[in-house]
């Protein structure tokens, strides 16, 4: 067990009516490196159920825009009958990446997987409801990015069981029972970790700063599940480089390359909606 480690001009109406209730998205942020290389590590599944990874994607080289992805593995039963490995479920999460939308690359080594891109991405966000352990990484390239690692537990206590949660290869591990509420897991989190801040919402480590981080997490109770989040300080997606993309007047390739988010070499109304979705999510 881990302890430590259609009418494109319609559309494009709503898009200027977004900028009129906006500000000019990217105008005074910070530019920050997301990492070069990703990585997650799966490991067996106790119960079936779900994970969902989200894929922050740079659009240039500085990270001054980016769009999100997310990415969503079944676990059946059949599958725990099985006994699918950590290699085998690393496959189905391999497979779900290249048949998504993100536009990253992945390789696949046993039960890690290795995630690249032209401009940098990060992993800031998995969600799990099968029990087992899984470990994301962003390795650093230089340049510090601040974030805050939080977690939220939903469901309820059915059996004893155990929570693991860490970042930056610091974990700790509290024990949980039935009728334990969430509130006292993240209590109990609080203790051991010696900080951190929680409500209704979740519970949160302080803000860091660092070149490379990562996050992991083992919640046992098949009754809950347990969603991580680790994002960063990238900017907004940039609207008005958007809409001129989408009527042929922005000429940036790399701009151009992260708002085809349907991968067909084009930017049209194809990619409005998934565009507005990122958009929205940040």
């Amino acid at each position: 067990m881990m302890m430590n480690k259609g009418n494109i001009r319609g559309i494009a109406v709503l898009c200027i009516g977004l900028m009129s209730v906006m500000p000019i998205l990217g105008a005074g942020v910070q530019k920050v490196k997301a990492a070069t290389t990703s990585t997650v590590t799966a490991a067996v599944p106790r119960h079936a159920g779900k994970v969902t990874l989200k894929i922050f994607k740079c659009g240039d080289a500085q990270c001054t825009h980016g769009v999100s992805c997310e990415v969503t593995v079944t676990i059946t039963q059949a599958d725990i009958d099985a006994n699918l490995s950590a290699a085998q479920k690393a496959a189905k999460i391999e497979a779900a990446i290249d048949a998504s939308t993100c536009g990253v690359d992945v390789v696949r080594t046993g039960a890690v997987l290795t995630i690249t891109s032209e401009h940098g991405q990060e992993i800031t966000k998995a969600t799990d409801s099968t029990g087992e352990v899984m470990l994301a990484d962003n390795d650093g390239v230089g340049v510090p990015v601040t974030y805050t690692t939080k977690a939220k537990l939903t469901g309820e206590t059915t059996e004893e069981g155990l929570a693991t949660l860490g970042e930056n290869g610091i974990f700790h591990t509290v024990e949980t029972f039935p009728g334990q509420s969430i509130e006292e897991i993240y209590q109990a989190w609080a203790e051991v970790f010696g900080e951190g801040t929680f409500d209704e919402n979740g519970f949160a480590l302080p803000e860091r700063s660092t070149i490379a981080h990562g996050f992991g997490f083992e919640v046992t109770d098949p009754g809950l599940t347990i969603e991580v989040t680790q994002e960063t300080d990238n900017p907004l997606p940039n609207l008005p480089a958007f809409v001129d993309a989408l009527f042929g007047q922005n000429t940036n390739p790399d701009e151009i390359a992260a708002f085809d988010l349907n991968n067909d070499g084009l930017v049209n109304g194809e990619d409005i909606e998934s565009y507005i979705n990122a958009l929205m999510e940040q």
